[in-house]
């Protein structure tokens, strides 16, 4: 469900329209998650990581109302009940990738199965969004496995007014006993501050540190 906005009441109307309409901006954050117990525990279950970490991060932005909003087909700015990941799926015969999306689950089991059916589907189609129009309530999550980076930044050419978090994880490398996965998060700032950020970094780290809980549901 799409809950619109009453700019009237709203308690961020002031900083929405300052960060929208004065000094539209966005930015982004990269921040280093320990995933040594998340890869562990996937491994020995004979688990894809890809999919483990879709999870893990859909399961952030769903916990943080702030990373849902959006607009609706009439340009009514609200935040959606779910947010559903848009993840790239590689090529290696082309080099090219095409997104797909799978609808997000709290049930771990449930959506790993969803999404590696969807993925085993599409898998031979090279088109951009060979599943055609996407659902209402989404969020990008994507995924550079080849580099270990430090940071990175998207920049989208547009009017600026793209709200769903743009997200981001590069190839995890050893460090001693720490396992650490560059992620990265682009939001507006209109409906997204520092802390915001913050807390999704923390709730990754905290949902990887305890993946034995939610691995098996």
């Amino acid at each position: 469900m799409f809950h619109p906005i009453d700019m009237t009441t709203w308690e961020r109307a002031e900083r929405y329209r300052h960060y929208m309409d004065t000094a539209r901006c966005t930015y982004s954050l990269t921040a280093m998650v320990d995933i040594a117990a998340l890869c562990r525990g996937a491994k020995e279950r004979g688990l894809r990581l890809t999919p483990c970490l879709t999870y893990l991060s859909a399961r952030a932005v769903n916990a943080l109302p702030n990373l849902r909003f959006d607009r609706d087909a009439g340009g009514r700015v609200g935040w959606h009940d779910v947010s559903h990941p848009v993840y790239t799926v590689f090529h290696p015969e082309s080099g090219l990738f095409s997104c797909l999306c799978t609808r997000y689950d709290p049930s771990f089991r449930r959506f790993y199965r969803a999404m590696t059916e969807d993925i085993e589907r599409w898998r031979h189609s090279t088109a951009l969004f060979p599943q055609g129009e996407l659902p209402a309530g989404t969020h990008d999550f994507s995924s550079i496995p080849w580099l270990h980076y430090t940071e990175i930044n998207l920049n989208l050419y547009t009017n600026g007014d793209h709200l769903p978090p743009i997200i981001t994880v590069g190839r995890a490398d050893w460090e001693g006993e720490r396992l650490l996965l560059p992620a990265t998060i682009q939001l507006h700032h209109a409906v997204a501050d520092g802390w915001h950020a913050s807390e999704y970094f923390r709730l990754l780290q905290q949902l990887a540190d305890t993946a034995a809980d939610w691995l098996d549901r």
